[in-house]
């Protein structure tokens, strides 16, 4: 009688604590992160004509810094901590808005809708990377010589005016086809590099950055040479070349021949005994492309340069021909991101 009673017991115990324990797993589970939040671009000169923070560093991350899977996070309900350069404050700003607001400052409302959803994929995808790896106070700059672009709705009603409805209806279509996709290598996310335009072949990033990067390799991009303004002249004195050079002491301009990559950008370049690479120069002498040629005029030192930017990843004039040409945006990043997957 006693075994029996202690019987009955255990199993009353068993039957009020299993629902228990089984109530605490399943919110448990629900409290649990739903994702693993991670997270350049040049402009043409129908835009704002502007340099992205990819040129020194996206491309030559590793994918270390990844260091699992990533899931993108639901871009309607996320933000991303915005350091507004002019003013030095960061704004939270809605994923959705951002990114539509960014393709809006990188590239032209003229171009084809299948390269503006390219872009999108790419602009979220490194918002993405940098909620990741960016610092404590904020994520991402709005400078575009630091990361990328970025003008809030109210900044953009006044610098388009009338057309305002019209062209933010356009980006606001292209991101909310995309919404959510995002580019993986191996399964880990990256940080996608882009430009303005190559001079026929896109830059690997080993060849710019030093860093091998097997998404990141030199593709053709026929249809950038075609473009009214791939070709640029920049001309200057030995005295302002000498001051753009500061920092390296050079008191008398003497120029090397220099060593091209496979895709015709300088690999290298000597002056006056100091070596630098073409992107380098590009900074330096404000080019707009690290493929050039060098000659001396008189005077003046003349550089003439092919494309603009630094030529690594996408070119968004190349992805505009391509989506005039019938590619979708998928095919646009598979080209030029060769490799890559994309996954929402």
């Amino acid at each position: 009688m006693k075994l029996y009673a202690i019987l009955t017991l255990i199993l009353f115990l068993t039957m009020l604590f299993v629902p228990l324990f089984s109530l605490l797993g399943k919110t448990q589970s629900t409290n649990a992160p739903a994702v693993s939040q991670s997270s350049t671009a040049e402009q043409t000169s129908e835009q704002s004509e502007k340099t992205t923070g990819a040129e020194t560093e996206a491309g030559t991350q590793k994918q270390t810094n990844a260091e699992e899977s990533t899931s993108a996070a639901k871009i309607s309900g996320d933000k991303i901590a915005v350091l507004r350069a002019s003013s030095g404050k960061v704004e939270n700003v809605g994923l959705h808005g951002y990114v539509v607001c960014c393709v809006a400052c990188e590239m032209p409302y003229s171009y084809n809708e299948e390269a503006l959803k390219a872009q999108a994929v790419v602009s979220y995808t490194y918002a993405l990377y940098q909620m990741k790896s960016g610092n404590e106070k904020s994520d991402i700059s709005d400078d575009p010589s630091v990361h990328q672009a970025y003008k809030s709705y109210d900044e953009l009603k006044e610098k388009w005016g009338g057309d305002y409805e019209k062209y933010i209806a356009k980006y606001e279509k292209a991101v909310s086809a995309v919404e959510g996709s995002y580019l993986t290598y191996g399964g880990e996310l990256i940080k996608p590099p882009y430009f303005a335009m190559s001079s026929g072949m896109t830059n690997s990033a080993e060849d710019v950055w030093g860093v091998r990067t097997d998404w990141l390799v030199s593709v053709s991009s026929d249809s950038d040479k075609l473009s009214p303004s791939v070709r640029s002249t920049f001309e200057f004195s030995e005295k302002e070349l000498i001051k753009c050079l500061s920092d390296y002491k050079i008191k008398e301009i003497s120029i090397g021949i220099p060593e091209l990559s496979a895709s015709g950008y300088v690999k290298s370049i000597e002056i006056s005994s100091n070596k630098f690479s073409g992107d380098q120069l590009r900074q330096l002498l404000s080019l707009r492309s690290g493929n050039f040629t060098v000659e001396k005029s008189g005077d003046l030192y003349v550089f003439n340069c092919m494309g603009y930017g630094h030529g690594v990843g996408m070119s968004q004039y190349g992805a505009n021909a391509m989506a005039k040409l019938g590619s979708s945006y998928k095919e646009i990043l598979s080209h030029y991101y060769p490799g890559t997957q994309l996954s929402e």
